[in-house]
């Protein structure tokens, strides 16, 4: 019950209006409805503002939802090209432009960062020297000083 009310505490705007308004007065759905704007941000803001009342089902529909999302987000399977990452975390392409490029800085090197395919290891990216054909994986944590480039 405790940790329930202490939901309450320092809430977010959103939050208190649908207390103060009577469309949500549980204390378990105030916690999960926290804790949900926690998780998704104003995915969960927006689900409650457009809500006249909201039910210990509709906050379990809103979690199940979140939680989907973010399954689909972080199902992307090994050697997957950039746009089918993209695709896969609900994000819109840029419009078509000018060719960029990613630089980074490994080992005082500059090289091309791979943004067409992901490799098996977690944190990790296909980089390569400007001047070579050969992709090489390197954890992303040595990849310094990133530059966007236009060809």
């Amino acid at each position: 019950y405790v940790t329930y009310a202490m939901a309450l505490v320092d809430a977010p705007d959103w939050l208190m209006a649908a207390y103060r308004e009577g469309r949500c007065r549980g204390l378990r759905e105030l916690y999960e409805l926290r804790r949900a704007g926690e998780e998704s941000g104003p995915q969960a803001e927006s689900w409650v503002q457009a809500r006249r009342a909201i039910t210990r089902s509709d906050v379990a529909d809103l979690k199940s939802a979140i939680t989907a999302q973010r399954d689909r987000r972080s199902a992307v399977r090994p050697g997957a090209t950039s746009e089918e990452v993209v695709r896969s975390a609900g994000v819109r392409p840029a419009p078509q432009g000018p060719a960029l490029r990613v630089l980074g800085c490994v080992e005082g090197q500059w090289v091309v960062v791979c943004l067409d395919r992901v490799p098996e290891a977690e944190a990790h990216a296909f980089v390569r020297a400007q001047d070579a054909a050969a992709w090489r994986v390197v954890p992303i944590g040595v990849i310094a000083s990133i530059r966007l480039v236009s060809e």
